[in-house]
């Protein structure tokens, strides 16, 4: 994934009151959620819709001991609501909203996150992040709009030592939280030194979102690695993997509840990404 933007929606309306806990857990048990997965929950004694989520993508499991995210895919995954969540952020997110919580529930190879949103103790809403963050998350408070604040989420994955991330940018002003945009920042690449006595380095991910402008109507960029194609149409030298790399940068704007790329993309040459130690 390199940019996406996207408004999230929501195809069917949330079923009104609980839901049927035996036919719920046969259908979870037949989508592959053990007992092991439900063990933290303790005895399950509620499920209930969330907001206005389908309760064919994510519900809430209410146990005994603890509560819990049911979230339907073609692996189902339980993420349990139990000790430190894998990242959190405080702010004024609209709606009552004053904090953002990032869990994981599932394996490194299956699993899934989400977002919760809440207020106090009252869950608001769950968004089910739309990557796999198997290196967790962190989420931020960011100022897009006036007079609420957004969130930007970093998703890490990587499939060795080279860690790669991925920026979002959320946002719940019309009571739903979701994915306005999408950027991979790139990937933070080990470079391997070139004699026993050089330094050990680590070059950061170059891209990332950058807010220009906030209010009504916000202005925002998004960098990531350019592609040789793109570094070819631009003319530029490409660099990739180092300590320089060339990037491309874009420009969106606010066009009704999306974000849509405007103007011509700018590719440079970011410098200075690494930092390095001793051997």
């Amino acid at each position: 994934m390199r940019f996406v933007v996207l408004l999230v929606l929501l195809t069917t309306a949330a079923s009104a009151g609980p839901l049927d806990v035996k036919k719920t857990l046969a259908k979870a048990e037949a989508c592959g959620v053990s007992a092991d997965a439900l063990a933290p929950l303790g005895v399950v004694e509620k499920v209930e819709t969330i907001a206005k989520r389908s309760e064919n993508v994510v519900v809430q499991l209410v146990g005994k001991k603890a509560r819990g995210y049911l979230v339907w895919g073609e692996t189902c995954n339980v993420v349990p609501v139990v000790g430190k969540p894998v990242a959190f952020v405080k702010g004024n997110f609209g709606g009552g909203a004053t904090a953002a919580y990032a869990l994981f529930g599932g394996s490194a190879e299956t699993g899934v996150n989400v977002v919760s949103l809440k207020s106090g103790d009252k869950l608001l809403d769950v968004l089910v992040f739309p990557e796999d963050c198997t290196n967790g998350m962190s989420l931020s408070k960011r100022t897009v709009f006036a007079g609420r604040d957004s969130i930007e989420a970093s998703c890490f994955a990587s499939g060795g030592a080279d860690v790669g991330r991925s920026d979002h940018i959320l946002d719940a002003g019309d009571g739903t939280l979701g994915v306005l945009l999408s950027v991979f920042a790139g990937i933070a690449w080990v470079q391997i030194p070139e004699t026993d006595k050089s330094p050990y380095c680590t070059a950061r991910s170059p891209g990332g979102i950058k807010i220009v402008t906030t209010g009504d109507k916000p202005v925002l960029e998004g960098t990531t690695v350019a592609t040789p194609e793109e570094a070819e149409a631009a003319k530029a030298d490409r660099q990739a993997g180092g300590c320089e790399q060339t990037v491309i940068t874009r420009r969106f704007e606010l066009a009704g509840k999306t974000f849509k790329a405007t103007g011509k993309p700018r590719v440079w040459l970011a410098r200075k990404l690494c930092s390095c130690r001793k051997q």
